[in-house]
């Protein structure tokens, strides 16, 4: 940031019935009023560039807090996929464990059938081995399911994470927009005070003049 030129206060002493100041004072007083002026209309200039970068700097990070809340509303998304899938495993699951009892009961109920049914014992026999695979089967895919529900349960951990990432991140960047809003305010104000010292500066500058010539 360029520092401001400092305005030097004076003014012209005009007297009816007193000697009039010499020819140098007045072109000396002419020369402050012109610095004055040029000085005023930098520090208007430097100011209104200071708070075009502050509004810059603003949209900016409006623009990164919209961003971390579209990434907010999409984890949130992921996560309710995520309980739908596990709803989901959860019923298959119950499905196949229905499955697995019915299985086990009806071997129950063949194994009987043995040994008081010696006559087709080798047909139960082929039924008792296929049903023995499908419990084997059926006991795999609910191993297999249950390490995908630890699987969904350890990425919702991780999204949940993400998600707290991401409100730090929003609180920050809320944090920086607001700290370029004040001072955008700010180099406003002071644009606004300079403008009008310039406007007494030019005034005063012109008067001068005129009186000169």
């Amino acid at each position: 940031m360029k520092r401001v030129k400092m305005i030097i206060v004076t003014g012209l002493v005009l007297m009816t019935g007193v000697a009039v100041a010499s020819e140098a004072d007045v072109q000396g007083q002419i020369q402050l009023l012109r610095q004055n002026l040029e000085n005023s209309r930098a520090n208007l200039q430097q100011y209104r560039a200071n708070m075009e970068a502050s509004s810059a700097n603003a949209v900016e990070a409006t623009q990164a807090v919209r961003q971390l809340r579209e990434q907010r509303t999409q984890l949130n998304q992921n996560t309710s996929n995520i309980e739908k899938n596990k709803a989901l495993i959860d019923q298959v699951q119950k499905q196949i464990q229905g499955f697995q009892k019915e299985e086990a009961a009806q071997l129950a109920t063949e194994q009987k059938q043995i040994a008081e049914l010696r006559a087709i014992l080798e047909a139960l026999e082929k039924n008792k081995a296929q049903r023995e695979k499908n419990i084997q089967v059926y006991q795999a895919q609910l191993q297999q399911l249950e390490q995908d529900k630890e699987g969904w349960d350890s990425q919702r951990t991780a999204l949940a994470e993400l998600n707290r990432e991401i409100d730090l991140k929003e609180q920050q960047a809320l944090a920086q927009r607001q700290k370029w809003l004040d001072r955008r305010q700010a180099y406003r104000e002071e644009a606004v005070k300079w403008h009008r010292q310039s406007q007494v500066a030019e005034q005063s500058y012109t008067r001068a003049r005129r009186l000169n010539d």
